[in-house]
């Protein structure tokens, strides 16, 4: 069975009373991750996070399926919230959004996918549309299990986060989420978004040429743009070092919400963590 790279259990609760909690499920193409929460405090009560590996996530569906049944709350009936988060997305403007055009705007990007679900969300808090693609037998996966569950993508609520999150002041803003090879950027100037895009990327060289890249393109200035970094990076790592060469304004995020993790009990840096939980307010 898939093992978990990363599990924290923050009390002993016994989720007897199932009401009182919910779970935010997030799945992409190498991951499965899970932030079980008290809904009233929004306080993390189980954080998972498994790796599925270089091969994809549709090549490790049985994997995945053994954890859904085995895995002692995602076998739980606890009100849940699925997040895709794979990288088939188009943000539209609302001026410009055409529900039928949807496929043919995937298609361009992406090329053709069989086999695979459309689907299309408002972006809260933004003049956006967002209109993505799953592949067919993980979203099949998924909603069989959780057949009641809200649904959103990840750019969307990663985008209502930013929103709700960000501070008066900040303008220019390169937000990094690091997973295993690969990282998400979106990109902001006086809040209004520029991309948000996954790169793959095999070391420190890569991950500053796109930086490098974004920063040319949308003319940020390199003194003055504030990188927020998130995910699995740490600040001895090469990656981190390498991006300071480059940037002087460098920051790990923060919770968004103050007294949701016991630092007596972090096994990790919370920003490991920090993006999925800030998204379990946005749900």
């Amino acid at each position: 069975m898939l093992q978990p790279d990363f599990h924290m259990a923050f009390t002993g609760d016994s989720f007897q009373d199932k009401e009182k909690f919910c779970n935010l499920v997030l799945v992409d193409q190498d991951s499965l991750s899970y932030a079980l929460f008290d809904k009233s405090s929004l306080t993390p009560v189980c954080l998972k996070y498994f790796y599925c590996g270089s091969l994809g996530l549709i090549e490790h569906e049985d994997s995945i399926r053994e954890v859904l049944n085995s895995d002692e709350v995602l076998k739980e009936d606890f009100e849940t919230v699925l997040v895709y988060g794979f990288p088939y997305s188009c943000l539209v403007p609302d001026a410009y959004f055409e529900e039928e055009l949807g496929a043919q705007l995937l298609n361009f990007s992406y090329g053709t996918l069989d086999r695979a679900k459309l689907r299309q969300e408002k972006v809260p808090w933004w003049d956006l549309h967002n209109v993505y693609r799953i592949p067919v037998n993980i979203e099949h996966l998924f909603s069989q299990r959780f057949d009641n569950s809200k649904k959103y993508h990840f750019y969307s609520l990663l985008l209502k986060s930013h929103k709700k999150y960000l501070q008066s002041g900040q303008k220019d803003i390169l937000d990094l989420i690091f997973y295993r090879e690969r990282m998400v950027v979106s990109a902001y100037k006086s809040d209004h978004l520029q991309i948000l895009q996954n790169f793959d990327y095999e070391g420190a060289e890569d991950v500053v040429y796109n930086l490098l890249n974004c920063s040319s393109r949308f003319a940020y200035d390199q003194e003055q743009v504030r990188l927020q970094l998130s995910g699995f990076i740490e600040k001895n790592s090469a990656i981190y070092h390498e991006l300071a060469k480059y940037f002087t304004n460098i920051s790990f995020q923060e919770m968004g919400l103050p007294g949701r993790w016991n630092k007596e009990q972090v096994q990790f840096p919370e920003h490991f963590f920090s993006t999925l939980l800030n998204l379990t307010s946005c749900v």
